[in-house]
């Protein structure tokens, strides 16, 4: 069965107190189930956050219309400072852990979302982090926040983060595509269903999401593809998923993305 994006639910954002990180606990930890569909609507907090999946994929938006974007998976994980605006949705059913960490302590000197590789080290310790029964000042805490922040400053990328138009011709085909992540509908034919020529969606296409509609296209869907390769589905379950009539045609694009094939990325994440 192809992919088709589960009906948007709104969550309230809420921020209790007990789960804001100071000088003497750098970082909190917050783990919740997500089911497929559910949002955090734009919202912005006064620490920094790591936005991390335990399995299942998250979609993080970070600064509305003309932003950028990207999935959050057990081995990529987006670092959002204090004061950044941002939403994210449940793409799939999904374990979400929030670290917020203390800005006067921060992981990266610049103020811009970062993304961080997480090595399995880093998820163990993530694992291993529980400020709300462990005693803060505890040796095993401090241990667990100085090794935590070292695995995590050495994870840093470039990431595979995806504009987000501004125009809302262009943000009504880009939502299409992440309505239908699995559909093999052509480019054209997408533009077509909302007034869009092909001569329009590539200028469009061009001037706000820096690249060509169907790189654009095919980086959102191979991105999603690797959280579900993360998550243990076979390599043929996850190509027919997200769209491609076979698995030597996932391989290629694949590997012409990432520089690694899927069963060699599932490999080392």
């Amino acid at each position: 069965m192809r992919l088709k994006r589960a009906k948007a639910v709104g969550l309230d954002v809420t921020a209790p107190a007990a789960i804001a990180p100071s000088s003497m606990a750098p970082i909190k930890r917050r783990q919740r189930k997500l089911v497929a569909g559910e949002r955090f609507h734009s919202h912005q907090h006064s620490w920094d956050q790591l936005a991390v999946s335990l399995n299942g994929s998250v979609l993080i938006l970070m600064g509305g219309s003309g932003g950028q974007a990207q999935f959050v998976s057990p081995s990529r994980s987006a670092w959002i400072p204090a004061g950044q605006t941002h939403a994210l949705e449940a793409f799939t059913d999904c374990t979400y852990v929030s670290l917020y960490l203390d800005p006067l302590q921060p992981l990266f000197s610049s103020r811009e979302v970062q993304t961080v590789e997480l090595r399995r080290f880093a998820v163990e310790l993530i694992g291993q982090l529980d400020s709300h029964t462990m005693e803060n000042t505890s040796a095993r805490y401090r241990a667990i926040v100085f090794l935590l922040y070292e695995e995590l400053r050495s994870g840093l990328s470039q990431g595979d983060r995806f504009f987000l138009p501004f125009d809302k011709r262009l943000n009504a085909v880009c939502n299409h595509v992440f309505d239908h992540l699995g559909e093999r509908e052509s480019n054209a034919a997408i533009a077509a269903r909302y007034g869009l020529s092909a001569r329009t969606l590539s200028r469009l296409s061009r001037n706000q999401l820096g690249t060509s509609f169907a790189h654009w296209r095919s980086l959102v869907t191979l991105s999603f593809a690797r959280t579900l390769l993360q998550d243990g589905l076979p390599i043929a379950l996850v190509a027919y998923t997200c769209g491609f009539s076979s698995v030597s045609a996932f391989h290629l694009r694949f590997k012409s993305m990432f520089k690694a094939s899927p069963g060699r990325f599932r490999q080392d994440s």
